[in-house]
């Protein structure tokens, strides 16, 4: 009986073993995601720095990046009013945010809106 007692103790602490490797090798793994998703976030924003102060005069190896980020910002801006118009809305000049198109000044950040004067419309 010693002997089944002392493999089933074995067996246990093996298992033990292996379960704690398991564990470790995920904990390792969660912290690596963690990390790169951390490096990624900080390429954005390093990317977006970068576009914010020179995308009018790009170096020569940016410059076709920075194109092409203008141009999906003009597409997006397209379709954000093409969306509102739809949804009898506008979007604020100011702050970006959708807002009623009735109203004369955003609720959101203050600035002015332009108010279609319905009498004008009709002329």
């Amino acid at each position: 009986m010693d002997d089944f007692a002392k493999k089933l103790n074995d067996f246990g602490q093996s298992a033990l073993k292996g379960a704690k490797k398991l564990k470790d090798v995920a904990a390792v793994g969660i912290d690596i995601a963690a990390e790169e998703s951390q490096l990624k976030d900080y390429y954005v924003k390093l990317g977006k720095l970068y576009y914010r102060h020179h995308a009018q005069n790009p170096d020569s190896e940016m410059s076709e990046l920075c194109r092409i980020i203008s141009n999906s910002e003009e597409k997006l801006c397209k379709m954000r009013k093409q969306l509102s118009s739809l949804k009898g809305t506008e979007i604020c000049d100011g702050c970006g945010k959708e807002i009623k198109s009735d109203l004369v000044f955003c609720p959101y950040c203050g600035k002015e809106t332009v108010v279609k004067n319905e009498i004008d419309d009709i002329e």
